[in-house]
């Protein structure tokens, strides 16, 4: 299940977004990509070597303390998927701006929280990552 997240998020997002590529799971992403490397270079979650030495690295340590940031039962009310009414307002009014805004409160962490997977090997961040992809 995890591994099939990361790979969707790296399609839909197209950010810094690590996993591995399982051939029996995504035969033609296995060929773009071989092994267990993203076609953005990045190795996958299960690579400890290279992700603990990416720690001390100042640009990891800022994603990783975003990603924190919706860790907290804060972030938890935007867990909500927004009325379909949101959606159709567009086609009434031509007024997208409430539904956009709506829907980046949810997937806008989703990139900083899989990076900071990652790089911390922390499955707390995996589990965040599966519970904003099931409101969306």
């Amino acid at each position: 299940m995890t591994g099939r997240l990361f790979f969707i998020f790296s399609l839909i997002f197209g950010g810094m977004i690590c996993g591995n590529a399982k051939e029996a799971v995504f035969p033609k992403a296995s060929k773009v990509c071989p092994g267990n490397a993203w076609c953005y270079g990045l190795p996958g979650m299960g690579n400890r070597e290279f992700w603990n030495g990416k720690q001390n690295e100042a640009v990891f340590q800022n994603i990783v303390k975003h990603a924190d940031r919706f860790m907290s039962g804060n972030y938890d009310r935007y867990l909500v998927r927004p009325p379909d009414d949101l959606y159709l307002e567009f086609s009434r009014n031509g007024n997208r701006t409430n539904y956009q805004n709506a829907y980046s409160r949810i997937y806008n962490p989703l990139a900083s929280l899989t990076v900071a997977a990652c790089v911390t090997g922390d499955e707390r961040y995996v589990r965040r990552v599966e519970q904003i992809a099931s409101v969306l």
